[in-house]
């Protein structure tokens, strides 16, 4: 209740009080039920001046520095580049403890032969539909040759897989349309912390990969 600011969606509550189904849905019964909460069928999330702007600076310079950093075909930032900033978040985990996650996954279309790539359209939308989980702080690249990262800064094993259920949803749901075909998504997620999960970088990688390939074999995209 304390968390209710009529700003943050259901979603953003969650992220930071993580919660099973089984314990938000009749809390947040109880609340509707006691007219201690309401739904809003108007949500607006208000849209901030970014700080460079508001300081008069051309942001054009920045994104042209930033797109030699990403693959052209799809946009995302490259692998190379996401090991730097993973390893930049490690080291400022070493200075404040503050925890991070990364979600290592896998998107492929099932087709009569297999499991197929993503076409860098159906790349572009699904990562249109996942810049509208992330926040700012998250980053979303490539990892290795054909997977996926999202780094989380700040954030508890708990919360990180609240996000990939979430991102399941919204990469799952069909009527979104765009380039992306729903029906046919093949995903798994493996989702690691630090220090939750280990201690340092290797550990953390090779935890995250762990779960993703347990997440393959098991059939649960969410491990």
């Amino acid at each position: 209740y304390q968390l209710i600011d009529n700003k943050s969606t259901l979603f953003d509550l969650l992220r930071k009080m993580p919660m099973p189904k089984v314990e938000w849905i009749p809390t947040l019964y109880n609340l509707i039920c006691c007219d201690l909460a309401a739904p809003s069928g108007n949500a607006q999330i208000e849209q901030a001046i970014p700080p460079l702007e508001a300081m008069g600076i051309d942001r054009a310079p920045i994104e042209a520095a930033l797109k030699a950093l990403k693959r052209p075909a799809t946009g995302l930032i490259d692998y190379p580049v996401i090991l730097h900033n993973l390893e930049q978040e490690f080291f400022r985990y070493e200075h404040t403890a503050t925890p991070f996650c990364i979600l290592l996954f896998d998107m492929r279309y099932r087709s009569k032969t297999g499991l197929d790539l993503l076409p860098p359209v159906a790349i572009q939308e699904a990562a249109k539909r996942i810049a509208t989980v992330k926040r700012n702080i998250d980053c979303l690249a490539h990892f290795e040759q054909a997977g996926f990262i999202l780094v989380l800064p700040s954030t508890q094993v708990s919360a990180a897989t609240l996000v990939a259920k979430r991102l399941c949803d919204i990469l799952w749901d069909s009527s979104l349309g765009g380039n992306l075909d729903s029906r046919s998504l093949a995903l798994a997620f493996g989702v690691a912390g630090m220090p939750e999960d280990c201690q340092d970088l290797g550990s953390l990688l090779n935890s995250a990969r762990e779960s993703l390939n347990q997440s393959k074999r098991s059939g649960s995209p969410v491990v």
